[in-house]
């Protein structure tokens, strides 16, 4: 093949679980820099639309929160807290204080870091099945939703018990399927 998967981990030494009490529904992690690739209109605009995705607790981190307050002023949304930039510190304790992070790129995006960054810290994750993302991932914590049904399965996530497998996607693991990849 004239590709190979690359399998992407993130540094357990900043992202794992605490045990914190849940503060948010989601956590949304992007950058407004990066609007044309992260879903954000995407999202607000569906927040809008739905009188549940309006009940739920949102904080978004990430920069350029003026863009975000903007959308959600053009939209009427008024349940996203912004944080601004953090670093990956302070955002490792924000997902452990949701209950799901969520991913709303585009097919543009090439697999967010952040999707494992989340996982690490054994949040599931919702994420748009647009989003490339290698079927491994998507085995273990992970929810799809699509254009269509985004409300339903945010739903349904709220009502389930989802559990990450963190054994999945740590450094090791992940290191050797890679190098079995690279070996082939």
């Amino acid at each position: 093949p004239s590709h190979i998967p690359f399998y992407k981990t993130a540094s357990s030494e900043i992202f794992y679980p605490l045990n914190l009490e849940k503060k948010y529904d989601l956590c949304w992690v992007c950058n407004f820099t990066q609007i044309r690739h992260k879903g954000q209109e995407f999202f607000i605009s569906n927040i809008s639309n739905s009188q549940y995705l309006k009940s739920l607790k949102i904080i978004h981190c990430g920069n350029k929160p003026e863009v975000g307050k903007q959308l959600c002023q053009k939209y009427n949304v008024t349940n996203i807290e912004f944080l601004g930039h953090l670093n990956r510190e302070k955002i490792n304790e924000v997902l452990n204080k949701s209950k799901y992070g969520i991913m709303t790129s585009n097919e543009e995006d090439g697999s967010p870091r952040v999707i494992t960054e989340i996982l690490m810290t054994g949040t599931p994750l919702l994420i748009r099945e647009k989003t490339r993302l290698l079927n491994y991932y998507k085995q273990s914590g992970v929810i799809e939703f699509n254009d269509e049904n985004i409300e339903s399965k945010i739903k349904l996530a709220m009502q389930s018990d989802i559990k990450v497998d963190i054994n999945r996607i740590n450094m090791d693991t992940i290191c050797k399927l890679n190098l079995e990849q690279w070996r082939i």
